[in-house]
């Protein structure tokens, strides 16, 4: 009996530890295109930020004002995305750029979208299909003990991703 019990036991640890294994997808396999989220050297310009404002943000004026914006209008879009392929780009975008791209060889994508979530953005994959290339973004797990969600605000993130022969990109969240 007892015998019975330790190979099950151990029958179930092997099993279990080679469906963990197997699953695992390294980094390489699930990010070909070494796509990151940019957190720092830049400066979006905030007339860009205000041309593209997101439907339902919470959006303060620019003036100094107080007064949120109303975006519930079908006029605003969920999302914008922006796709660099070279310097000239940049300047309508950012007022300060200290991130050095190499444009013969990395593509830059800003993109601007409704959030609820208050953390930052990583990328979890990314991947072609039939021309079109896919990016996956995760929020960071939270802190069991930390507010989950806030008021919806405009995010704008900006990826770096290798240059692909691609006929259009798809930024795909959770």
């Amino acid at each position: 009996m007892k015998k019975n019990i330790f190979i099950l036991i151990v029958s179930f640890c092997i099993v279990f530890s080679m469906s963990l294994f197997s699953c695992k997808e390294s980094i390489e396999e699930s990010n070909p295109f070494h796509a990151e989220v940019l957190y720092e050297g830049y400066e979006v310009r905030e007339e860009f930020l205000m041309k593209n404002i997101t439907r339902n943000s919470c959006f303060i004026k620019l003036e100094g004002q107080e007064e949120y914006l109303n975006t519930h209008g079908e006029e605003f879009s969920t999302e914008y995305l922006y796709i660099l392929e070279d310097e000239e780009e940049e300047t309508n975008i950012f007022s300060s750029f200290n991130i050095s791209i190499d444009y013969k060889n990395e593509t830059l994508l800003v993109y601007i979208f409704t959030s609820y979530v208050p953390r930052p953005y990583y990328v979890k994959r990314s991947y072609m299909d039939l021309g079109v290339l896919y990016i996956r973004i995760m929020h960071e797990s939270m802190d069991p003990f930390a507010p989950g969600l806030s008021a919806p605000l405009q995010k704008c993130l900006v990826i770096k991703v290798d240059k692909t022969e691609k006929d259009d990109v798809i930024i795909l969240r959770g």
